[in-house]
């Protein structure tokens, strides 16, 4: 008796068979991969000195007294940060998006901060440091995540 599949089905059912084979492999292989956050290196970091405008009439405005505003920084969208220590609120990092008319504390950060920088290609990657760590922001300063202390194995050669 003679079977209905020549010598080539076969060979082609059985070609298709490792073909399915291996690609179920790979789908398998490819959900165990991690995928990597994007890599930004530090020459991407803008660090830049912003000059706190001196008060008076031609600026239309006056710091309080008694208050402690360092590391004035600016996106490249013109929003400004800052750390402030207002006796009004315990939260220290304020943005303005109006050039300085009017300030709103952001990301409810309570710690004192030692440093500010924003990506100049992404002015919605906000980062502070502290004495203890690095935040970063990738919503323009509304939420924050601690970075962890050896990004990448720092330190591992």
């Amino acid at each position: 008796m003679t079977s209905p599949f020549s010598d080539i089905t076969i060979v082609t059912l059985a070609k298709m068979k490792v073909t399915l084979r291996l690609l179920f492999l790979l789908i398998l292989i490819s959900s165990w991969v991690a995928v990597f956050p994007q890599t930004h290196y530090a020459s991407d970091l803008k660090w830049s000195k912003i000059n706190i405008p001196s008060e008076g009439v031609g600026g239309y405005w006056a710091l309080a007294p008694g208050s402690d505003v360092r590391h004035l920084t600016q996106a490249s969208d013109g929003t400004l940060y800052c750390y402030a220590n207002p006796a009004a609120t315990s939260y220290r990092l304020f943005k303005s998006i109006d050039g300085g008319s009017r300030w709103s504390y952001t990301g409810r950060v309570e710690d004192s901060i030692v440093d500010i920088a924003v990506l100049r290609d992404n002015p919605k990657l906000v980062y502070y440091a502290t004495f203890s760590g690095v935040f970063k922001s990738s919503d323009g300063g509304t939420t924050f995540t601690l970075l962890a202390a050896n990004p990448g194995g720092s330190g591992l050669g």
